[in-house]
């Protein structure tokens, strides 16, 4: 499962120490490189635009909660998965946390086989959004040099920019 997901990591916050290791060391055994953070202030911290992986947050944190830090996280990166998970759910805060941008809301205790599957969901979104921009970028790449080899080698034609020696006024048919 790692060398699927090479380079992508996932960010786990979680401020009950016990909690974070097993959980880490469960995700661990299942392929994936874990980051952890005490608290979301320390996540946001490392947490950037194109943050290679997705975000596995405790709902109920010291300081800000798991839902701010999805709606700061989402402000930064809105393909980012963030899965909320929490021992003090109910409906509205499951809501709320969709609402906000979630990719998925876990109730504790959760198995190691639900968790180890939402985050290699996640994980493969994640991935699909990589590949997809990379795709793009290339296809925009690849269109732009087809531009500009047709404005160089015809410059009377579409392509030609306002700029050209051959103004689309002065064409001939």
């Amino acid at each position: 499962m790692s060398a699927m997901y090479d380079g992508l990591r996932v960010m786990f916050v979680e401020d009950d120490p016990a909690v974070r290791a097993a959980t880490a060391q469960t995700l661990d055994l299942a392929g994936f490189e874990v980051e952890q953070h005490a608290s979301a202030e320390s996540a946001l911290k490392n947490l950037k635009e194109y943050f290679p992986g997705v975000l596995l947050v405790d709902f109920q944190l010291t300081g800000m909660n798991g839902i701010a830090l999805l709606e700061r996280a989402v402000t930064i990166d809105r393909s980012l998965p963030v899965i909320i998970v929490t021992g003090h759910g109910d409906i509205s805060i499951a809501v709320k946390a969709m609402h906000a941008g979630a990719y998925d809301f876990l109730e504790k205790p959760v198995s190691n086989d639900l968790l180890v599957g939402v985050v290699t969901r996640a994980m493969e979104k994640r991935r699909l959004t990589f590949e997809v921009s990379d795709l793009r970028g290339a296809s925009s790449r690849r269109l732009a040099s087809i531009v500009c080899l047709s404005v160089t080698l015809w410059p009377w034609s579409r392509c030609a920019t306002a700029s050209s020696s051959y103004p689309m006024s002065r064409r001939t048919s």
